[in-house]
């Protein structure tokens, strides 16, 4: 059996169309939201945020706040909180807007500029406290200032100079009425006992010795330190170095100075007593004079060098053989031409012979 559609029906199907829809998404809203929504949400929580200042920076010196807060990220798009966890990619920022504040202290209300409309933050503190003043600039000299207990050594340092000796000090008018004195802070651990030179940082400080806050221009400067110097003397010993040649059994080394005096930082000579002077003894088979440098060791010396005085010791052996061909070389420069042949060779041969003989006994002797 066929139903006929009749026109005139047409609204009523439509009306009870309508009312089953309304019936089946109120019996199912549960459902339905799950399906449209996730019910994961994902927390980050982000340390040292740091706080952005707004205000006019020509006309007030701003101080006295705290520079970074927490936030607490929350969000159910994993992939956007997580760009805005990274420093690096986030679009985020924390601000403190002083623009409606004059000078004096003021709590602050912090808020989020640029933050996703997927991603809600909460900061902590909510609050910040800052100090405005009236900006002021002034030139300042600049003195240097050496935190002993830093150092962790004995090093004891002797001068101090600074460049450049002068820096541009930009801070609020009460904080400005308050600079006793700025300084160069040098870090003591940084020093050497060579002596050279550190980056400093340039700080203001008030009659207790207290830091103000101030922006420097430069923000730090160049020291140039000497370490504070000793000079005592010391005694000279020589050293053979080398080979000896054949033939000879020892040198008798005279220095032309038994001391001389070394300076330098205290950890360096302390511990000096006397300084071996080397003498190169490579081939030297006869007497000699020569100057040799005196060694250092992370000090100076006065004088340089030192004059020394070789005296070659023969061994007895290489002697007697040596006077042995001087008595023959001797027999023959003094035969006689005017001889016969065969008598100027036998008498030549027997005053060799006895002259050899006797100066063997001499060496013996």
């Amino acid at each position: 059996m066929r139903l006929k559609f009749k026109k005139e029906n047409l609204p009523i199907l439509l009306i009870s169309l309508a009312f089953s829809l309304v019936l089946f998404f109120n019996v199912n809203s549960s459902n339905v939201n799950r399906f449209f929504s996730s019910d994961d949400t994902y927390e980050e929580v982000i340390q040292n945020v740091p706080v952005n200042l707004v205000y006019d920076d020509d006309e007030y010196f701003v101080h006295g706040y705290t520079s970074t807060v927490t936030v607490k990220l929350t969000s159910a798009n994993r992939i956007q909180l997580n760009k805005e966890v990274d420093a690096d990619t986030r679009d985020f920022t924390i601000e403190a807007d002083l623009e409606s504040y004059r000078s004096g202290t003021h709590e602050v209300r912090l808020k989020t500029k640029n933050l996703p409309t997927a991603v809600t933050a909460t900061i902590d503190p909510t609050t910040i406290s800052a100090t405005i003043e009236r900006r002021q600039t002034k030139e300042f000299s600049i003195t240097p200032s050496l935190n002993a207990n830093s150092t962790g050594t004995d090093l004891t340092v002797d001068q101090l100079t600074i460049d450049p000796g002068k820096v541009e000090i930009t801070s609020g008018r009460d904080t400005m009425k308050e600079i006793d004195r700025v300084v160069a802070s040098v870090d003591g651990s940084q020093l050497t006992n060579d002596g050279d030179k550190v980056e400093a940082q340039v700080q203001a400080l008030n009659v207790n010795g207290e830091v103000l806050p101030i922006e420097s221009n430069p923000q730090t400067v160049s020291v140039t330190y000497d370490m504070a110097q000793i000079t005592k003397s010391v005694d000279l010993y020589p050293i053979e170095e080398g080979t000896r040649p054949d033939g000879i059994d020892g040198y008798n080394i005279q220095l032309t100075r038994s001391t001389a005096n070394i300076t330098g930082a205290e950890s360096s000579v302390e511990n000096v007593t006397r300084i071996g002077v080397p003498i190169n003894i490579d081939g030297l088979d006869h007497d000699t004079t020569k100057m040799v440098d005196i060694p250092t060791d992370g000090f100076s010396v006065s004088p340089k060098n030192v004059s020394v005085q070789i005296t070659i010791n023969r061994n007895t052996e290489s002697s007697d053989n040596t006077e042995e061909n001087a008595g023959s070389s001797s027999s023959v420069q003094n035969e006689d031409p005017n001889q016969q042949q065969p008598e100027s060779s036998d008498s030549g041969n027997q005053t060799g012979t006895e002259t050899s003989q006797s100066q063997t006994v001499q060496s013996s002797n």
